[in-house]
């Protein structure tokens, strides 16, 4: 188990290391108080004061060619433009269906400059999850890359490449702009529906400009020479507002890829001068996973930022590509609160500027624990909880587009004194001077022989052992056993895994109680498009055997011995 602290000593000398910074940090100041002339406009008067700014400076970079901020603001206009010849007015969605590339950027800001929501789809959905997320977004419009790809519907289909020939010949002076209240929607994100139906997230602008300072100017400390290279869908937020509102909020250039390459990474980085890259998931570990050469550090990237680092393999990320700083936050598309690495502290997601509590909780229902008046319970220090986060005039509830979706995240009167809080579902542990780490989901943690086992943290000691890949770890409902124990999906070779170090391994580093009882040895893990795991698809497989897959089980306090495997020893696993 993680055993992080953070004392004041680490904060002192921290602080000293920001003193060069103040001026660029204190640039983020007047949008986190929505002081209400910064406010103002939204996301696209963001990208136009950036344009008037810096006008000559890159905006993007992608595949090697450059796009100015006066570039992507003047094609911001015309698509704005365009769109009105579409009927697109103040409170329009548009719903947009692409892959990576700079011109949804531009979409997005034209979209905002006419006071419409643009609704960003997950490519990655098909068929009836696909269909679920256009309902429930309203789209009006759809705008897309190809239209003889995607189901049919009643909504109107628009080629994006049509839209874009269409508007490169208007005029690219500024659109006038509807006032634009804080609290609209500048565009909406979906859920990757692992465990049900997708749902569609609210991004306001408030809450986009709110990020995009206070991740830009506050936690990245990015100048307008800096490059943040980002991989990730633009359908996802930590690409959107992370990332690119980062770029908007100081000027910085974002080099943009298609897609995520583990072989193509660190060349695009050297490519388009990238100081900063961003991550989430397993994204790091692909790059780890990659043979070593002496190009590792031949770029100029010192700064990471992102969600999902494993404290297994912080150390060794940062000291292979020379890394200096990882800023790991934590932070939802739907909730209202955040906790930000400002200090650049390894192994924590740094402190939270919201009013939270981590309480008490089930960990068989994910639910928090109520006494008989119907109040939560706070947890001790350095002792793991539910976090839940209050709502407030500064730090409204977003919530989702679907209201019942939005209540039941909601919790009223938790401590009797007339509040009320988001249940975030993740579960944090306080390491000290108001640091945290991130534990688990409520729904991955599971109970067994009386004890709460976070899978997060199982998984950080079993990917520390050489031979495996990876892992995902969850509860497994066994007939006629109380509670639930533990499976490890892992990608190794079964017929090369040694099983008696593996488990001194897990047992010089975890209780018994949170050991496996269960291995599944294959060869891949499935992912969403994010670099997730899927683990509501392999824990549903429970006990079963599968093609290619191999299990093992252990008894008591021993290794695991061969429960079941589908091919014969001469043969691979999968």
């Amino acid at each position: 188990m993680s055993s992080r602290t953070v004392g004041w000593l680490d904060i002192g000398l921290a602080t000293a290391r920001l003193i060069p910074y103040v001026p660029t940090m204190t640039r983020c100041l007047p949008y986190l108080l929505e002081l209400p002339t910064y406010m103002r406009g939204g996301l696209a008067a963001a990208v136009g004061d950036t344009a008037r700014r810096y006008p000559n400076r890159n905006a993007i970079w992608f595949n090697g060619t450059t796009t100015s901020w006066r570039e992507l603001d003047g094609l911001a206009n015309q698509l704005a433009r365009q769109l009105q010849t579409l009927g697109v007015t103040r409170r329009t969605i548009l719903g947009i269906h692409s892959s990576n590339r700079p011109e949804m950027l531009a979409l997005i800001t034209a979209a905002s400059r006419l006071g419409s929501t643009v609704a960003l789809f997950n490519t990655a959905q098909k068929g009836d999850a696909f269909h679920h997320s256009l309902s429930i977004s309203r789209s009006e419009w759809l705008i897309t890359e190809d239209v003889e790809a995607l189901p049919k519907s009643n909504i109107p289909y628009v080629s994006l490449t049509e839209l874009l020939t269409s508007a490169r010949v208007l005029p690219k002076t500024r659109v006038e702009s509807p006032r634009i209240a804080p609290s609209d929607a500048a565009f909406y994100i979906f859920t990757s529906g692992t465990t049900g139906f997708p749902k569609a997230s609210i991004m306001s602008h408030r809450r986009w400009i709110k990020a995009a300072f206070g991740y830009g100017c506050g936690m990245l400390r990015l100048k307008p020479m800096d490059v943040l290279y980002n991989t990730l869908p633009l359908y996802h937020n930590l690409a959107t507002t992370i990332a690119w509102g980062s770029c908007v909020a100081t000027g910085a250039c974002f080099a943009l890829a298609e897609s995520f390459s583990a072989r193509r990474f660190w060349h695009d980085c050297r490519s388009s001068g990238a100081t900063a890259i961003s991550y989430i998931g397993e994204l790091p570990r692909y790059l780890l996973a990659q043979p070593p050469t002496k190009e590792d550090r031949l770029h100029s990237v010192r700064l990471a930022t992102g969600v999902g680092l494993r404290h297994a393999i912080w150390d060794d990320f940062r000291e292979r590509f020379g890394i200096k700083r990882v800023a790991e936050f934590y932070g939802s598309s739907e909730g209202n609160t955040v906790f930000l690495n400002l200090f650049g502290l390894d192994h924590t997601v740094g402190f939270s500027p919201t009013p939270h509590v981590l309480v008490e909780y089930d960990s068989t229902d994910g639910n928090p624990v109520s006494d008989a008046q119907g109040y939560m319970t706070p947890v001790a220090p350095n002792e793991q909880g539910l976090l839940l986060s209050r709502i407030t005039k500064r730090f409204p509830y977003d919530g989702y587009t679907d209201s019942h979706d939005s209540q039941k995240k909601l919790i009223t009167n938790p401590f009797g004194k007339g509040h009320t809080y988001v249940n975030t579902g993740d579960i944090l542990r306080k390491i000290g001077c108001g640091h945290a780490v991130f534990v688990d989901r409520v729904g991955d943690t599971f109970r067994w022989k009386g004890e709460n086992v976070a899978t997060l943290e199982v998984e950080t000691v079993l990917d520390r052992f050489p031979t495996i890949q990876e892992s995902s770890v969850y509860g497994v409902n066994v007939p006629d056993v109380d509670g639930k124990p533990g499976m490890a999906a892992i990608v190794a070779d079964a017929y090369t895994l040694d099983l008696d170090a593996l488990y001194a391994h897990c047992r010089a580093q975890l209780p018994e109680y949170a050991v496996p009882q269960y291995l599944r040895v294959h060869s891949k893990m499935a992912l969403t498009q994010t670099f997730k795991h899927q683990r509501a698809a392999t824990r549903d497989l429970g006990l079963r055997p599968v093609e290619g897959h191999t299990i093992f089980e252990r008894t008591g306090d021993t290794p695991w011995s061969l429960r079941y495997e589908h091919l014969p020893r001469s043969q691979n696993t999968e």
